[in-house]
């Protein structure tokens, strides 16, 4: 079945309308239906998550469900939130169902895009499979590098900020298998993992 593409969200509002300045010029009727349309929306596209057989996404609707977001607007009311509450829920959701992240096709297409960008540079063992565990890699090895000259680290930019550094493509799978090595084995031996990789970078 061919993959479907990624729809983005038709707002009803202009985009700066879903600002801290933009939701208090809307009334307390536009508010409130608003925000019911766009956390309908959040919603589905969680539930979509739910249903996929990616975990990254399973995982992040069971941490969107545990934090109680998108409240309806009987909750608000009982946790005593009013409208400043239901004006910081409808900014928070609005920006969840503008991001392509936000879609299981967008999700996907993201992910590839970041894979072929980091296999394009020399990056071959990173794949769907692994993109995850290896941005959480690049965070700590970014970590105990220059921060400051080793730039933002999202995992599209990875092999950019590597490249400045000198870090061959060779060296980040090493350290970066041997880390996968010792994560799999279990949370007690981390600690000696990140202790490895320092010491193979000296």
């Amino acid at each position: 079945m061919a993959r479907k593409t990624w729809k983005a969200f038709q707002p009803a509002y202009t985009p700066g309308t879903y600002t801290r300045v933009g939701v208090e010029q809307l009334s307390d009727e536009q508010l409130a239906k608003e925000y019911s349309r766009v956390r309908r929306e959040a919603q589905e596209r969680l539930r979509s998550f739910q249903r996929s057989r990616d975990p990254e996404l399973r995982e992040a609707a069971v941490v969107a469900e545990k934090a109680g977001v998108y409240l309806n607007r009987q909750q608000i009311k009982q946790a005593g939130g009013g409208r400043a509450m239901m004006e910081d829920l409808l900014i928070d959701a609005y920006r969840f169902v503008s991001a392509k992240t936000s879609s299981v096709s967008g999700f996907r297409a993201t992910q590839d895009k970041q894979i072929n960008a980091l296999q394009a540079a020399g990056y071959d063992f990173v794949d769907r499979s692994n993109l995850r565990q290896f941005g959480e890699f690049m965070d700590y090895f970014r970590s105990r590098r220059d921060s400051k000259s080793f730039g933002s680290g999202t995992v599209a930019t990875a092999f950019n900020q590597a490249q400045k550094q000198k870090i061959s493509p060779e060296e980040l799978k090493r350290h970066f298998k041997f880390y996968a090595q010792q994560i799999k084995g279990g949370a007690d031996t981390i600690t000696r993992a990140k202790s490895e990789t320092r010491r193979g970078r000296r």
